[in-house]
């Protein structure tokens, strides 16, 4: 079978579905598949090599930028596909060429944009209204990266069971390794955290991630008179002009510290730095960085949403108010046993998600087709 791959998308800092995507081609290009593969990739992406392998053919695009991007994926690719004439389409990122008319799989993420619409800025609702809702009609199958997600995504759009697969998310197996007191004070040192002790999130900035939540919570702790230091690890994003803003609010300057996008060679060291893990997102389609955190032995407080609860499966303090936010934290900063027993149902949890496993079933619902 000879397989095209839509990765685009990919960027230099991968977040989400970048990281998905990233991960699970790498994955594949391990299994000494008998399958043929051709990945679109642009010419920018600077880990495309990750992918190489003797069945595997890299299509360098050169893309001048966003808009670029999706001009050359919904017209000239569609060009280069009916050229190549693959027996299957794999888009990875949601999205296929709407005007494609060979047999495509999807992988759907997440519908933040239909469930949650007001945690996504106009024009990217718009982008996805367009573009997601057409791919996913028009999808010969779709892969769903959780139970929750699949529900969703047939109540949403009216589907046939049958046409959607899930295959969860893996993990990358650093998360697993244990890092020396020496490299996570390394790395501590290097993001400029002035904190021994932490609470840690990770996600990019955009609304729907409700970081505007996690503050308040600490603000209302801090009026309290209970100090807890949060790091903020990830991308900038569309929350972020109003997150600094509540930040000049509540007078959290000396609590938080954003340290920005943080690559997979320092993150398992900024976990593993972590008192408590907290994931406060509105909407998650499966939640990677629950996970990465669970793996790497820090107990963990999530939103009672989306998937989360079906990732955690009972692995850590699931909440859904701020109080219960705040009483979620204040118990598990003080609370050692309570921690660690966490800690491990979370390790115990987190051996479920493997990039290798993605991989197999990924391959495996593209041979049923």
């Amino acid at each position: 079978m000879h397989i095209a791959v839509d990765a685009l998308l990919l960027k230099n800092q991968n977040s989400g579905t970048g990281f998905y995507t990233h991960h699970l081609l790498s994955a594949i290009a391990q299994l000494q598949s008998p399958h043929r593969f051709t990945i679109f990739v642009g010419a920018h992406y600077r880990f495309a090599d990750e992918f190489l392998a003797p069945n595997i053919t890299l299509r360098k695009v050169v893309l001048q930028s966003s808009l670029h991007r999706i001009a050359w994926e919904q017209t000239a690719l569609v060009s280069e596909l009916n050229r190549l004439k693959p027996d299957l389409l794999f888009c990875p990122f949601f999205i296929k060429p709407i005007f494609y008319k060979g047999k495509t799989v999807i992988t759907m993420h997440d519908l933040y944009h239909r469930v949650v619409p007001d945690a996504i800025r106009w024009d990217r609702r718009l982008y996805r209204r367009v573009f997601i809702d057409q791919s996913t009609v028009q999808a010969h199958h779709i892969i769903a990266i959780s139970e929750l997600t699949k529900a969703d995504t047939i109540a949403e759009y009216h589907l046939p069971e049958e046409k959607i697969s899930v295959v969860y998310n893996g993990i990358d197996e650093a998360f697993h390794t244990q890092v020396s007191e020496e490299q996570r004070k390394a790395v501590r040192s290097k993001l400029q955290i002035p904190f021994n002790e932490f609470l840690l999130s990770v996600s990019t900035q955009h609304r729907n991630k409700n970081y505007g939540q996690l503050l308040e919570a600490i603000f209302k702790l801090k009026a309290q008179g209970k100090n807890f230091p949060l790091v903020i690890a990830g991308n900038k994003g569309d929350d972020s002009d109003r997150l600094q803003q509540l930040m000049n609010d509540y007078d959290l300057h000396c609590l938080v510290k954003f340290v920005g996008f943080v690559g997979n060679d320092d993150l398992p060291a900024l976990y593993q730095s972590a008192k408590v893990f907290v994931f406060p997102s509105l909407y998650e389609g499966f939640g990677i960085p629950l996970v990465e955190a669970m793996a790497s032995g820090v107990p963990t407080i999530y939103a009672n949403r989306g998937a989360l609860p079906e990732v955690s499966a009972g692995s850590g303090r699931a909440f859904e108010t701020t109080e219960d936010l705040m009483q979620a934290i204040d118990e598990l900063w003080n609370n050692a046993p309570l921690r660690e027993s966490l800690v491990q149902k979370g390790l115990e949890r987190a051996k479920r998600f493997s990039w290798h496993e993605a991989a197999k079933a990924t391959l495996n619902v593209f041979e049923k087709l």
